[in-house]
């Protein structure tokens, strides 16, 4: 992490060199799972094939607000969460 993104604000965009979104500053990266808590607004074309509570992979951050694009149970199946339809999973030693 550089020295940049050591003040950035939670939540906030962190870039790689060509500008693509990496990650939200200490909350999630790309390649990091997620579990999946319901959709609370609106509805997504692959909804039925999340299930609340399972884990899935984050494959794409949105550079607009922060969404992020969820890996769903088989290839090319995705859905999008904002902030409150996803949380981290808890990382075990």
């Amino acid at each position: 992490m550089t020295e940049a993104n050591q003040h950035s604000k939670f939540g906030s965009l962190i870039c790689d060199e060509s500008g693509n979104v990496i990650a939200l500053y200490g909350k999630v990266r790309l390649g990091d799972r997620v579990t999946w808590l319901r959709r609370k607004h609106g509805s997504g074309s692959h909804d039925d094939q999340f299930q609340i509570g399972q884990a899935y992979q984050v494959c794409f951050i949105y550079p607009s607000n922060g969404d992020v694009e969820l890996q769903g149970p088989k290839p090319g199946i995705t859905t999008r969460a904002g902030d409150e339809e996803y949380r981290k999973v808890q990382q075990t030693a």
